[in-house]
């Protein structure tokens, strides 16, 4: 068939223009909600991830010539089957009170099973045996940032791509309303009464930076996010309150995130073997090297604070790293030396 020569300029012309368009033809525009729709896509699949974060918390009372801090860095490896989950925790924590300075380090291993409206947790801090406590069923995955997925949230999807890990990403940017479901998720080290008068602040005026990582895979998800919490929880935040004279900062980490087949199994020794765990959850206590139950300088520092006529309570477990399993790991460790540990 002959072909004119007006139709092969025309098709000359036309595939010209798909060449040099943005979008291409055939296919279809990235954009940072598509891109966010892929990556969500992805959280229903069996995932392993690293996790870090670095809080810092201070506390001053200048009447009183104190001056707190306490740092805490936090590295995870956590894997999730989608129902149970496995995790490797190391904590490194350096308090300083008024000039002296000690450094502590705990490293937790940890089985979550669901069962209903209850999960039983398995636990094991510095390789002193297993306990069990149970608590609550969150519905909400353990590994998930729902927070990223959220709508109202202005994403912006940088010009360039970038490596991460072998693997070509699309880099988003965004600045995200802090909600009750976000400070409840990274803020496990801080008490139940601390939390009560985070959340009693303005949640409308925090924001975190967040900067995501997705790769550009057809099927790929979610590689990497990074948060920092900037001035979420400045001095200024807590004047009247009963945390006056506190503040924190904090930065968190995903990272090597990936898809895959994931079974977690709790092994049977690990459920034959652990005792019940008796929680420590109504005044601040650690255990010294020797087995003996000790109070911590923090909590030293806030009885010192209470007959000064200041009102700390919500500080007495500020900062106690792992939240509840710290306080099972405590017990854990009270118990293997003889000590009683009381609610």
């Amino acid at each position: 068939m002959k072909v004119s020569s007006r139709y092969m300029l025309f098709s000359g012309l036309a595939a010209a223009a798909c060449i040099l368009s943005l979008v291409g033809c055939g296919s279809k525009k990235v954009t940072a909600q598509s891109l966010l729709k892929k990556a969500e896509a992805k959280e229903s699949e069996n995932v392993s991830m690293d996790i870090e974060s670095d809080m810092t918390l201070s506390l001053e009372d200048e009447s009183m010539n104190f001056h707190y801090t306490r740092q805490i860095e936090e590295k995870s490896t956590v894997q999730t089957d989608g129902t149970n989950m496995y995790a490797q925790i190391s904590m490194g924590n350096i308090e300083e009170l008024d000039g002296d300075t000690q450094y502590v380090t705990q490293n937790t291993k940890m089985y979550i099973v669901p069962n209903g409206a209850v999960e039983r947790v398995y636990i094991s801090v510095d390789s002193s045996g297993w306990m069990f406590y149970e608590q609550e069923h969150e519905e909400a995955s353990y590994y998930s940032l729902p927070e990223i997925y959220q709508g109202g949230v202005e994403w912006t999807l940088a010009e360039n791509t970038e490596d991460i890990d072998g693997e070509t990403a699309y880099v988003l940017t965004a600045q995200i309303p802090v909600s009750n479901e976000m400070l409840q998720g990274s803020l496990t080290d801080f008490s139940d009464a601390m939390m009560d008068v985070i959340r009693s602040v303005d949640l409308g005026t925090m924001r975190v930076d967040a900067k995501i990582w997705i790769s550009a895979k057809a099927d790929g998800g979610l590689l990497r996010a990074e948060y920092d919490w900037n001035d979420s929880f400045g001095a200024e935040r807590f004047i009247g309150t009963d945390l006056q004279g506190f503040s924190a900062t904090l930065k968190e980490v995903y990272s090597n995130i990936s898809y895959g087949d994931v079974k977690i199994e709790v092994p049977e020794d690990v459920i034959s073997g652990a005792e019940v765990a008796d929680l420590v959850e109504d005044y601040d206590i650690s255990i010294s090297e020797d087995g003996e139950e000790a109070q911590t300088e923090e909590g030293q520092a806030q009885e010192s604070l209470a007959d000064g006529g200041q009102a700390q309570e919500p500080l007495a477990e500020a900062g106690q790293a792992q939240g509840n399993q710290a306080e099972a790991g405590q017990a854990q460790e009270g118990q293997a030396e003889g000590a009683q540990a009381q609610n």
